[in-house]
């Protein structure tokens, strides 16, 4: 009913793989393809676009579920399934659930603790778009009503860089704000953690309505360190996208410091976006001279391989992370963990015991830290020993599978699943 081998291709109709799934961290897709493997009666819709034969041929999209579980297209799966009178769950994956600026990250990059609002929200949308700080008072200075008028003409238009991004932020503000009241109609919001439940509760969310689910991972082999630690350089990593809010700037700071003879650095992940792409570009100016790798994406068959290759993984966000999956990949293969306080991993790491949890965006911090492991690796043996076997995939399944049945209609002993991907 739960768990065990994967669906046959009858009950898997309309699951399909793109290949990013399998090489882009944030864990999302990931995360997806891990649960329908181990949901039985389960189909995977990744996008909802490749419905629409469906829809014409049967007059629905989702009535011959039992339940549908929305990890990607929120609202329009929402939508559906009121339209439809199917339960309809939500998990809340990242920030961009509830922020308008998609980190929950403010314009001092701070992690936000204020609800979705115009006067809250408008600076970190402007700033968030590229050369944006500059215009802010500008166009903070115009009234909001007009702002709205300009963004509905400037959506209509040809996209113009920077003035379209501008134009659009009071727009934006005010459809999250829809989107959410949208998405609150779902039977239940799953909430990985204890942060984004309280962030959701703080925008309205109807806390009946939340269930907090963590996350759990398919377990890999658990690996010895490589021997040699003192008399070779540490090998730190991180394992993720390539993006300005996962903090890597920091973490290149908080290294400036530290003799370049006590470490390697291995950065698994890629930049997808321009932005990402720029933001690449700058941390390699910033480690010009260090030892620093570059290793590019890894495909989730090789991820074991790649984190046994090293021996610490610093997760260095400085914006809010609802989970953190590939922390729980890191201690399953035997790998202490340096991350910030940014919300999913206080949760994971018992600081001083399995890992080590310093403030988000303090390179001083995160950099003493770091030294402290790197002049004395013996501690990062004590580290791995205190690792305790993490949340399994099967244990998460388990209390999906209790949410499910607290919403279904029909009392059906095998239900049959829709997970929405995207």
């Amino acid at each position: 009913m739960l768990t065990g081998s994967e669906p046959d291709q009858e009950q898997r109709r309309g699951l399909f793989y793109d290949k990013k799934s399998q090489i882009e961290y944030g864990g999302g897709q990931v995360y997806v393809v891990s649960l329908t493997r181990r949901l039985r009666f389960c189909t995977m819709m990744y996008g909802l676009t490749a419905s629409k034969e469906e829809r014409q041929t049967t007059g629905s999209l989702f009535s011959q579920y039992s339940v549908v579980h929305a990890n990607g297209h929120k609202v329009e799966t929402v939508v559906s399934c009121t339209e439809e009178n199917v339960p309809c769950i939500v998990t809340s994956h990242h920030g961009g659930l509830i922020c308008p600026a998609g980190a929950l990250l403010d314009w001092r990059d701070r992690i936000c603790s204020l609800p979705v609002s115009e006067r809250n929200c408008l600076k970190c949308c402007v700033r968030a778009i590229r050369w944006g700080a500059m215009f802010y008072p500008f166009w903070r200075a115009v009234p909001y009503r007009l702002r709205l008028a300009i963004g509905a003409v400037a959506s209509r238009l040809p996209f113009v860089p920077f003035l379209t991004p501008v134009a659009l932020t009071s727009r934006s503000i005010a459809r999250k704000r829809q989107d959410m009241a949208t998405i609150a109609q779902a039977d239940r919001i799953i909430a990985p953690s204890r942060a984004i439940q309280r962030a959701l509760e703080r925008n309205g969310f109807p806390p009946d309505k939340i269930r907090f689910v963590p996350h759990g991972i398919p377990l890999l082999d658990r690996q010895p360190l490589t021997p040699g630690l003192g008399q070779r350089p540490v090998r730190l990593f991180y394992l993720g996208r390539i993006n300005r809010v996962k903090g890597l700037h920091v973490l290149l700071e908080a290294l400036q410091g530290i003799s370049p003879s006590l470490f390697e650095l291995h950065v698994f992940g890629q930049a997808v976006t321009k932005p990402e792409r720029r933001y690449e570009r700058r941390l390699q100016r910033m480690a010009a001279g260090m030892p620093v790798k570059w290793r590019g994406p890894v495909a989730h068959d090789a991820v074991a391989g790649a984190i046994a290759s090293c021996d610490v993984m610093v997760h260095p966000a400085i914006c809010l992370e609802v989970f953190g999956l590939t922390l729980l990949e890191s201690f399953s293969v035997g790998r202490p963990v340096v991350a910030t306080r940014c919300g999913g991993p206080d949760e994971i790491i018992r600081d001083g015991v399995d890992g080590l949890l310093v403030p988000p965006n303090n390179a001083a911090a995160l950099g003493a830290a770091l030294r402290g492991l790197l002049e004395a690796p013996n501690r990062i043996l004590d580290l791995a020993a205190g690792i305790q076997t993490p949340r399994s995939i099967e244990q998460h399944v388990n209390d999906l599978m209790a949410v499910y049945r607290e919403v279904m209609r029909n009392g059906e002993e095998e239900p049959r699943i829709c997970i929405v991907a995207g």
